[in-house]
């Protein structure tokens, strides 16, 4: 019954309809067979479900234990339904519409092809987008260890280059230092 409602649900052919209603009582979904009934009424074509499928459904509603006024409700909507049935074999509906799958199978295939054609293009595509971005990446991380290497290797050069003037700077901080260090040792000799 479940798979006969799942598979059904929502197609709008005879065939269909009728293995629905059938579902619904195999499934005890009396709610859903309820307003499945309801929308067959409300639409009042001909032909909305099989006499076959009525019956069906009838007899899994005799074997079920209801409340009185739930069952009521459905009988009194299958009776109007009834009204509304056509006498066409459900079995031949089904073979009827197995003998058309051949037909279909052809442009199935063909339309399965393509979109795996189609996704195996769009997961090349983004392997190599990310190939590309994981790429950039690596040779980013190499700039910067190579311009890190760079500016020490040109600090080195620069000390040599001016190694001279840093010796002379350096002379003068000592020379500064030694006077702070004067002037601090006759601060403290100095008593008042």
């Amino acid at each position: 019954g479940k798979t006969l409602m799942l598979f059904c649900d929502g197609q709008d052919s005879l065939l269909h309809r009728s293995y629905y209603l059938i579902g619904c009582g195999l499934y005890r979904k009396w709610e859903k067979a309820m307003e499945f009934v309801k929308s067959c009424l409300s639409s009042k074509k001909e032909g909305v479900v099989t006499q076959s499928a009525l019956e069906q459904f009838r007899s899994s509603l005799a074997a079920a234990e209801l409340d009185a006024p739930v069952r009521e409700e459905l009988e009194k909507s299958l009776k109007q339904l009834e009204a509304l049935a056509c006498a066409k074999d459900l079995h031949e509906l089904a073979v009827s519409a197995l003998s058309e799958v051949p037909a279909l199978e052809q442009p199935d295939i063909e339309a399965q092809k393509k979109i795996f054609a189609d996704w195996r293009e769009l997961r090349r595509e983004a392997l190599e987008k990310q190939t590309r971005a994981y790429l950039r990446e690596l040779a980013i991380e190499a700039i910067k260890t190579k311009k890190k290497e760079l500016g020490r290797k040109e600090e080195l050069l620069y000390a040599f280059e001016n190694w001279d003037q840093i010796e002379m700077k350096l002379a003068e901080v000592e020379e500064e230092e030694a006077a702070l260090a004067a002037a601090n040792t006759q601060e403290e000799e100095y008593i008042p």
